[in-house]
């Protein structure tokens, strides 16, 4: 393994001058700094970064596309320590819980790769492209904010009609299925294509957005193991009754009694209720409705959901550090893709397709 010092090649901090006070809560002046990490080599193969923070063990992951490349920084990311997971290939999503880590891709061979030492000793785990009847592209474990791990189970959505889940960690994940005719588990009501999820601390109840811009509400009840384990989706909700377009941003609190969701276009929403209701955050920063290129990415929130922040593809990233009542940003405008945020709230990780960032966050 290979260590390194991460450089900074640049430092951008915005501020929000004008402190105002609700009935509800303090608006809070917010300011936050982005720094390249130096260890993600620019213009990798096919680019496409991704970035997960474990927060219970303060440990900062960043992977490319390209089947080689994964580090993690232990030292809020002072030093990136290099891991070579080579089971598997177009690296696309990261999770990890202390010495667990799970990478999901959508390699041709095999779509997990486990490490339970910290990333020194890989193994693989076959989901395949089948059962899939349409879209032969896709896969389980690719939805870059998808996978989620805590004591000791495992859900994935999948851009291929599906869900994977697992507990304990090591054991092969099982699929779940909207279609009744497949030889898998027959789950009613599963979304065909998911891009991302979030769930509460023991993943019991998990939100999983559609690319038809609905919030589904998975159930599990979790056994000992798969075989006793069972799950449950609802038929989902429109976050917008007058669009389809697809959820591209979910982040919940650690109790999931908040819930933050975003669309390709428009503004950003909010419930207080569990998913049951959401209400536009009238604050946030918008996205016209025309514009199909700079569009909502990636969301995250911290584990209280006072800190929000939002990445625009071909624009910036956005910060709230007060439940969405105000809003800050940066002049720093890439390819954004990914964000994750420490439950803290005090740092953060956003990729582009060809580069990584780690930012700190400090509240006025």
């Amino acid at each position: 393994m290979s260590f390194g010092t991460m450089s900074v090649l640049m430092s951008i901090p915005i501020q929000n001058k004008n402190q105002r006070y609700t009935s509800f809560q303090t608006i809070r002046d917010v300011s936050f700094t982005l720094t390249r990490i130096t260890q993600a080599p620019s213009n990798t193969d096919n680019g496409k970064y991704c970035s997960f923070i474990d927060s219970t063990n303060n440990i900062m992951y960043c992977v490319g596309y390209n089947k080689s490349f994964a580090i993690k920084s232990e030292n809020d990311g002072l030093n990136w320590n290099t891991m070579t997971p080579s089971t598997t290939s177009n690296t696309g999503a990261v999770v990890s819980d202390a010495s667990a880590i799970i990478l999901g891709s959508n390699g041709t061979l095999y779509n997990l790769a486990k490490s339970f030492d910290g990333g020194n000793t890989w193994t693989k785990s076959y989901l395949g492209r089948l059962p899939f009847k349409e879209a032969p592209g896709a896969s389980f474990s690719f939805a870059t904010d998808g996978m989620l791990m805590s004591q000791n189970r495992f859900f994935s959505p999948s851009n291929g009609h599906g869900f994977a889940f697992a507990t304990p960690y090591d054991v092969a994940p099982r699929i779940a299925m909207a279609d009744p005719t497949s030889t898998t588990l027959h789950v009613p009501n599963v979304p065909y294509n998911s891009f991302n999820s979030c769930g509460n601390n023991d993943l019991s109840r998990i939100y999983v957005g559609s690319n038809v811009g609905k919030i589904h509400i998975v159930t599990i009840n979790w056994g000992i193991d798969i075989s006793n384990t069972v799950i449950s989706c609802d038929a989902g909700k429109l976050l917008n009754s007058l669009s389809t377009a697809a959820v591209r941003g979910l982040s919940c609190s650690s109790d999931g009694s908040i819930v933050y969701a975003c669309l390709q276009q428009g503004k950003i929403y909010k419930s207080t209720d569990s998913g049951l209701t959401f209400t536009i955050l009238t604050n946030s920063p918008e996205i016209p409705s025309n514009d199909t290129i700079k569009i909502w990415r990636s969301l995250s929130c911290s584990s209280d959901g006072s800190v929000i922040i939002v990445c625009r593809y071909n624009e910036k990233n956005y910060i709230s550090g007060d439940g969405g009542i105000s809003w800050v940003s940066d002049s720093l405008v890439k390819t954004w893709g990914t964000v994750s945020l420490h439950k803290n709230g005090s740092k953060f990780m956003s990729c582009t397709e060809t580069e990584a960032y780690f930012g700190n966050i400090s509240y006025l």
